[in-house]
């Protein structure tokens, strides 16, 4: 019977260790203990991987059928971030940048240029993405010892440039032929989401990045005479920028004793970059333009993030949604003392499209 009563108050004694335990001012009111807060998360941001160039530079050049493909752009991201949860608080999340993917270019300058069939083709942009970043969440914790902190922030990193490469011809004479001079197309970059944590003391507050820019590359030929064959001259379409989503931490409703009266979050979205298409220039004193070429690069796809704040007894977050950049068609430039356009050829790009995010400020329940 002994044996069965120490190891209760054993037992007892273990249960109650695990809770938190008030602390005794001197007073002699008790106060509520304090808690740790959730970890912060911060991921560091990653390299570029662009295109190589190709380069030829000399009296005369003259490249063999299917010369000068620069490279493409790579895949670059940051990683995501995620921080901790406690009920002193959640922990703040932060996302690296992205690096830059840009396509290559290529570049000839001489005296005497001639480029063989398929020559010059620019690298197309690759993908940037910044990691997504999760705010810690702030425990609610017991009826008899609430948690009054806020959620944790997050902030995403910006992402990088993926445009497509330039052509650049430079001499006393350009030579084109068939299929010569097409720019890199422009590629994709996103900044990623943003989710703020929530909690009774407050949301947290959410911004993501901003994207950067995937324009079209461009053709320019400077020369005392510029003879463009069939098809050439081919700027880049414009490519895809997105910022990413930002959501704003809830303020959590508490319990019956112990209301919770704090704010949600705000959210602010990051601006997209530019997504216009490439252009072609040419430059000379004779300019002979063949059938269908100069064809300016198109416009793309450019948006904001949407913004979502938080929700909140004490009032609704604020939300702010980023400027999205432009989406501009490319333009077509000859500029000489003759200049000769044969069927079809200088054909200016469309515009694309360019979208601003909604934004949804928080309710006050």
């Amino acid at each position: 019977m002994h044996t069965s009563f120490f190891v209760s108050l054993i037992t007892a004694a273990t249960l109650v260790s695990g809770l938190p335990v008030l602390q005794e001012r001197s007073s002699g009111f008790p106060t509520y203990p304090t808690f740790p807060t959730g970890g912060n998360a911060q991921t560091g941001s990653s390299g570029n991987v662009n295109g190589g160039d190709v380069v030829n530079e000399g009296w005369k050049i003259q490249n063999h059928p299917w010369a000068n493909n620069a490279g493409n752009g790579g895949y670059t991201q940051s990683g995501n971030a995620y921080a901790g949860s406690s009920w002193g608080g959640g922990g703040n999340a932060l996302s690296g940048n992205s690096g830059n993917a840009n396509g290559g270019s290529v570049g000839n300058f001489g005296g005497v240029i001639v480029n063989g069939q398929n020559a010059n083709h620019a690298g197309n942009g690759g993908t940037s993405v910044s990691g997504n970043a999760y705010g810690g969440n702030a425990k609610r914790g017991y009826p008899y010892y609430p948690g009054f902190s806020s959620g944790g922030n997050a902030q995403t990193g910006n992402s990088g440039n993926v445009n497509g490469g330039d052509v650049v011809n430079y001499g006393g004479y350009v030579w084109n032929g068939w299929g010569a001079n097409q720019a890199g197309n422009g590629g994709y970059t996103k900044s990623g989401n943003a989710y703020a944590g929530s909690g009774l003391g407050g949301g947290g507050n959410a911004v993501s990045g901003n994207s950067g820019n995937a324009n079209g590359g461009s053709v320019y030929n400077s020369g005392g005479t510029i003879v463009n064959g069939p098809g050439a001259n081919k700027a880049g379409n414009g490519g895809t920028s997105i910022s990413g989503n930002a959501y704003g931490g809830n303020a959590k409703r508490g319990f019956p004793s112990f209301p919770g009266f704090a704010t949600g979050g705000n959210a602010q979205t990051g601006s997209s970059g530019n997504a216009n298409g490439g252009d072609v220039v040419n430059e000379g004193g004779y300019i002979w333009n063949g059938w269908g070429a100069n064809q300016a690069g198109n416009g793309g796809y450019t948006k904001s993030g949407n913004a979502y704040a938080g929700s909140g007894f004490g009032g609704g977050g604020n939300a702010v949604s980023g400027s999205s950049g432009n989406a501009n068609g490319g333009s077509v430039y000859n500029g000489g003392y003759v200049i000769t356009n044969g069927p079809g050829a200088n054909q200016a790009g469309n515009g694309g499209t360019s979208v601003s995010g909604d934004a949804h400020g928080g309710n006050a329940h």
